[in-house]
């Protein structure tokens, strides 16, 4: 048992041998919502999809390490207006993910029974839909001051991924898409 666990140990791949039919394995997760801090839920995926990754690469197999963000959607409009209201510069300096949910939590709020302040948050969301550089730039923002703090946590968890892509990638897709449906 001794020499077996010796040359086990001695060897690169603890003595588990090279697969022979390697294969494209693709592994999606963490998959975080921009503007939002992550939670649990994201860690676990997190953990579970790069300890997944790790053996497949392990066995041999070629691994894409993908992590869809949540980019897109409803929430942004929602998002935009309660900025353009509610928005703390200094809170966003001190705490940028923080200063973001914040600000969506109170927009939301105030959308509740507010069928004005809901109307003006979706006329938002169709202006960033249809490029409007000044929605465009602070939706910009709100994923680089995410990407941020993904990535700082990424990097104390040691986790990487091979390709990002929001949900925002797909948007110029789907209506052709659609049209093939």
């Amino acid at each position: 048992l001794s020499k077996e666990l010796t040359e086990v140990f001695a060897d690169a791949r603890l003595g588990v041998p090279p697969i022979e039919d390697k294969q494209k394995v693709i592994v999606e997760f963490s998959s975080p919502n921009v503007a939002k801090e992550l939670h649990v839920g994201h860690l676990r995926s997190t953990i579970i999809g790069d300890s997944l990754a790790r053996l497949f690469e392990f066995l041999g197999h070629d691994v894409l390490r993908l992590n869809h963000i949540g980019d897109w959607g409803t929430q942004f409009g929602i998002l935009i207006k309660g900025y353009r209201e509610f928005l703390d510069e200094a809170a966003l300096e001190k705490d940028p993910v923080g200063e973001l949910e914040r600000v969506y939590i109170a927009s939301n709020d105030r959308g509740n029974g507010d069928e004005e302040w809901m109307k003006q948050a979706r006329e938002e969301l169709r202006k960033l839909q249809q490029g409007d550089p000044e929605n465009i730039a602070i939706w910009n923002r709100f994923l680089e001051l995410s990407r941020k703090e993904f990535d700082a946590i990424y990097e104390i968890l040691g986790v990487s991924f091979d390709l990002e892509r929001g949900e925002s990638y797909y948007r110029d897709r789907i209506p052709k898409m659609l049209e093939s449906l």
